[in-house]
C-alpha cells in the first residue's frame, strides 16, 4: 500500500475549491497537523488512520564479542590503557617485513652500526598527556609463519621467541613532533633500536643466500611482534597508538663494510606484507555484571571496538503490539542516548553499524542497507546531541511478516582498527532513555 503525502493549509479550504472535491476523503480522517513522532498514540481499532505512531520498548543487554577479523588493516595498533569504565586494554601489534630490493649483498667483511624499527604515528586512543601516558614498548621476534592469505583474529595469539630483540624505555608518544633522522627530520614516528646480537644476524656471511627475494628473507626473518606495559597501571593512563605501517614501516640497518663506513638497508612494510592487530581486555566488574544479567541493560549499556561489546537489541513484545492485526511501518527509528559524563578523554565511536545474525553466527548488514548501501539507516555518532540513530524499519517490518527474531547487534564500525567505546541510557534510564519510534499504518 503506498502512502503518499500532501501538504495542505486548513485555513481557508474554499481557496483549496478545485481540488477540495478530490481532498474530502483525506481530510475526513486526518488532522491538519501532522502528528509528532515519537509521541505514543495507538489507535482505537475500529478506527481508520492514514499513520500512527508509537514508542516500543525492546529488550537490549551489553554482549561479549567472541572476535573480530584483524589482518590486513590500513591502520594497527599498539599500546596498553586502562580505562576508568572498562578496565585495561591491551593491544599487540604483529607485523612481517620485505626487501625493499632485492639481491642484498652487505660486502666484505660487513659489521652493524645499529639497527632502528621505525613506525609512524597515525594517532592514538586514551591520555598521551605528561606522566598519564607513559608506556614501554617491547618488540619480540615471531616464531611462526604468518600470510596475507589467511584471516587472522583479534584474539589470536603468535609464538615468538623468547628474548626480545628491543624495548624503548617508558615514554610518552609524541604523536605530532617531527623526528631527527641524521641530518634530515622526518615524520613523527615511534623509533626503537633493535638489540646488537640481532642486527649481527643480518651481515653474518653464513646467512647471505637469505636476501635473495622476500620469500627467502621471510623464512630468514619471519616477522615481529610488539607487546607494550603502562608505567602507573591505574585508571586512566595510558592509550593505544595508532600507526600507519604503509606510510613507510621500516626496519632500518646502518652497516660499514672494507669499501664503505657509511652503508643502509631497508627491510619495509608494504602491501603485501600480513599486519594484525591483536587484543586482550580485562574488564572491570561493572562491565561483566552488565554481561551476565540482562536487567542492567535497562540502565545502561556498552560498546566497544577491539573485539570487545557490543549491543544486543530484541523486541519480544513485537507480537504482543501487533496483535492480529496487519501493519506496514512507514518508519521505525532506534534512538540511543550516550552518558556524556562517561565520555572525557575517551570518544565515543564516530559510526556504528546494526547488523544480525543467521543461525550460525554469520553476520549479515539489516536489509535496510538495501542496495549498493544506500539506505539511511544512520549510525553516525550526532556531536551535538550527543546521540546515535538508526532506521531499522525494514528489519522491523521482516519481524512484524513473521521472520524470527534473531536479534539486532550494534557494532561499532572498524572495530579492528580503533579502540573506542561508549556506553548508552538502557530503556528504563531515568533520562535520555533508548526509544524505538514507529510510525505505521492499519491496513
Amino acid at each position: 500500500m503506498a502512502l503518499k503525502t500532501i501538504t495542505i493549509q486548513c485555513p481557508n479550504l474554499f481557496r483549496a475549491f478545485p481540488v477540495f472535491t478530490l481532498l474530502f476523503f483525506i481530510f475526513s480522517f486526518s488532522s491538519c497537523t501532522e502528528p509528532e513522532f515519537g509521541t505514543a498514540m495507538q489507535p482505537d481499532a475500529d478506527e481508520l488512520q492514514l499513520f500512527s505512531t508509537f514508542e516500543l520498548v525492546p529488550e537490549c543487554q551489553t554482549m561479549r564479542i567472541d572476535s573480530i577479523p584483524s589482518s590486513n588493516l590500513l591502520q594497527n595498533s599498539a599500546g596498553v590503557y586502562y580505562d576508568p569504565i572498562l578496565g585495561q586494554i591491551n593491544a599487540s601489534l604483529v607485523t612481517q617485513f620485505r626487501l625493499q630490493l632485492n639481491n642484498i649483498n652487505f660486502g666484505l667483511e660487513a659489521s652493524v652500526d645499529s639497527m632502528i624499527l621505525a613506525l609512524p604515528y597515525a594517532g592514538a586512543y586514551g591520555d598521551v598527556r605528561k606522566m598519564n601516558g607513559l608506556q614501554k614498548f617491547t618488540i619480540f621476534e615471531l616464531d611462526t609463519v604468518i600470510t596475507t592469505s589467511k584471516v587472522y583474529y583479534s584474539n589470536d595469539t603468535f609464538k615468538v621467541k623468547p628474548n626480545p630483540i628491543g624495548e624503548s624505555d617508558f615514554f610518552v608518544p609524541r604523536l605530532n613532533d617531527r623526528v631527527r633522522v641524521g641530518n634530515t627530520t622526518v615524520e613523527p614516528q615511534l623509533r626503537i633500536k633493535l638489540k646488537q646480537e640481532f642486527a649481527e644476524r643480518f651481515v653474518d656471511q653464513s646467512n647471505t643466500d637469505k636476501f635473495v627475494s622476500s620469500e627467502t628473507f621471510l623464512d630468514f626473518f619471519k616477522g615481529i611482534v610488539i607487546k607494550s606495559e603502562l608505567k602507573n597501571n591505574a585508571p586512566g593512563q595510558g592509550s593505544i597508538i595508532y600507526f600507519d605501517l604503509l606510510r613507510g614501516a621500516r626496519i632500518e640497518l646502518y652497516y660499514k663494510n672494507v669499501n664503505n663506513d657509511s652503508l643502509q638497508s631497508n627491510f619495509v612494510v608494504n602491501e603485501l606484507s600480513a599486519r594484525i592487530n591483536t587484543y586482550q581486555q580485562t574488564y572491570k566488574q561493572v562491565i561483566l555484571d552488565a554481561i551476565d544479567n540482562p536487567q542492567i541493560g535497562k540502565q545502561m549499556l556498552f560498546n566497544h571496538s577491539t573485539g570487545g561489546l557490543r549491543t544486543k537489541i530484541t523486541f519480544p513484545t513485537l507480537d504482543q503490539w501487533k496483535a492480529g492485526r496487519r501493519i506496514l511501518l512507514n518508519k521505525a527509528e532506534l534512538e540511543l542516548s550516550v552518558d556524556e559524563s562517561s565520555i572525557g578523554i575517551y570518544p565515543p565511536p564516530l559510526k556504528i553499524d546494526p547488523i544480525t545474525e543467521n543461525d550460525v553466527g554469520q553476520q549479515f548488514q539489516i536489509p535496510d542497507f538495501g542496495f549498493n548501501n544506500i539506505r539511511p539507516v544512520g549510525g553516525n555518532y550526532l556531536f551535538n546531541e550527543k546521540k546515535y540513530r538508526f532506521t531499522i524499519t525494514k528489519y522491523l517490518q521482516d519481524l512484524l511478516d513473521g521472520k524470527e527474531d534473531k536479534g539486532l547487534y550494534l557494532m561499532n564500525t572498524a572495530a579492528a582498527i580503533n579502540a573506542n567505546r561508549v556506553k548508552f541510557f538502557g530503556t528504563e534510564a531515568p533520562e535520555k532513555s533508548l526509544k524505538l519510534k514507529l510510525v505505521y499504518q492499519i491496513l
